[in-house]
């Protein structure tokens, strides 16, 4: 039956992906950046090979994006630190994560995946002959799972988690799913509940719940923040701070009516758009009028305006820092975005009503810390209570931070289990 599937797989339904998304490089400039890098691969792979000993060991991580590396980078840290002779290449399938890596010294080669058929990734992994197969939370490709198996390289999913109503689920295509998931060495699971729905797809003695490893990266991500003053700190004395983050024209009619009808003088918003394009940057000061608003790289022109409009990429953590109110956007274009971050600096953290696809959403809604407001004049009503009330800011701002704090430990937990897999 694999061979069957992997038969199906390589003539015929990686194919059509492939020649789906050519057709589409002709007409966008990111995917067509995508397909170029994927052709260097193993190239890059190969002289990367010849230029360190041939008995140095090779970690492979995968991950789909830039938002599933940065939630592994402590795993990356600390297996540098555990093997320090050790060498880490991370490959990417979106331009988007290739292109905005951070640079940092835990990872010795940044690359595309290769293709995903039997004789692309047959090339790659011959070239770079790692030791483990490393993938983040779930972007899992057949080809390279199986080609791991193959060659008797260990394999784990890290970070794993699975939504209950996936698709990966679905009765149409578990039995295909099965034929995957049950050749990875190991599912390193986020939760007990994310266990049990592994357990549907893969062998259950594959499975260990080692936890997030997300959570001890917003600490990280805090802790390089708490010195970055983006913001000149006299605009800042003597005010109460909402910060809007990560924010789609969407999330903003819910929250701008609110901004917009405040009276209070002490109060100064700062958006972060999603994307800080010039139109959209438009768009927002044309809503909130001109003489209330200034740009970031206008900010030494201030002259008391109360929304300041961050108009470039990279720096919504240092804004979070400030933050009294935090808005976390997303849940309209797709899901919500990154509820912990705000919350790694005790603040409450609001949301819009699409966000089950995310467990923090979820346990910061349990925990008190996180509000999930329905609509505009829902959003207007719980803004002005927290404004009103620094008892309520700093309690549900606590119980936001408890959620982080209780789940730390689990690069110690996926660390152990990845050296395990190695036999170290």
């Amino acid at each position: 039956m694999t061979t069957l599937f992997l038969i199906i797989y390589t003539l015929l339904i990686l194919p059509l992906l492939v020649l789906v998304l050519h057709i589409a490089a002709l007409f966008n400039a990111k995917t067509r950046r995508g397909i170029i890098g994927r052709y260097k691969s193993i190239k890059t792979a190969r002289e990367f090979r010849a230029s360190i000993s041939p008995d140095t060991q090779v970690f492979l991580m995968h991950c789909a994006s830039l938002g599933e590396f940065e939630h592994i980078r402590p795993i990356l840290k600390e297996l540098k630190l555990s093997l320090p002779d050790s060498k880490t290449v991370v490959m990417f399938f979106s331009p988007s994560g290739y292109e905005n890596h951070p640079v940092t010294s835990d990872v010795n080669l940044f690359v595309y995946s290769p293709f995903d058929d039997i004789f692309s990734t047959h090339r790659f992994f011959n070239a770079l002959n790692p030791a483990v197969l490393l993938i983040a939370r779930y972007d899992v490709w057949p080809g390279q799972v199986f080609k791991a198996s193959q060659m008797g390289i260990p394999s784990a999913l890290v970070n794993a988690s699975i939504y209950k109503k996936s698709r990966r689920l679905n009765p149409l295509v578990h039995w295909l799913q099965t034929l995957i998931y049950k050749k990875l060495s190991a599912i390193l699971a986020i939760s007990e509940a994310d266990a049990n729905r592994f357990a549907l797809l893969a062998h259950r003695s594959a499975i260990k719940i080692t936890g997030d490893t997300k959570y001890e990266q917003v600490i990280a991500r805090r802790d390089e923040q708490l010195k970055a003053d983006i913001i000149p700190s006299q605009i800042l004395k003597k005010k109460l701070i909402f910060v809007a983050g990560s924010s789609w024209p969407e999330d903003e009619a819910c929250f701008l009516p609110a901004i917009q009808s405040q009276s209070n003088r002490d109060l100064l918003t700062v958006i972060c758009p999603h994307e800080p394009t010039e139109p959209h940057l438009s768009q927002l000061e044309e809503k909130l009028g001109e003489d209330a608003t200034i740009r970031l790289s206008a900010i030494d022109s201030w002259h008391g305006e109360s929304v300041i409009l961050i108009d470039r990429i990279g720096i919504l953590a240092s804004q979070n820092r400030i933050a009294d109110i935090a808005f976390v956007g997303g849940w309209y274009t797709q899901n919500v975005h990154n509820v912990l971050e705000p919350a790694a600096y005790q603040v409450p953290v609001i949301f819009g009503p699409i966000n089950m696809n995310s467990r923090e959403a979820q346990l910061l809604k349990t925990s008190g810390g996180g509000i999930e407001v329905q609509n505009a004049a829902h959003f207007s009503e719980i803004f002005t209570d927290l404004l009103q009330s620094q008892q309520k800011r700093h309690s549900q701002g606590k119980a936001a931070y408890t959620i982080i704090a209780r789940n730390l430990g689990a690069t110690k937990n996926t660390i152990s289990a990845i050296l395990k897999l190695i036999e170290i």
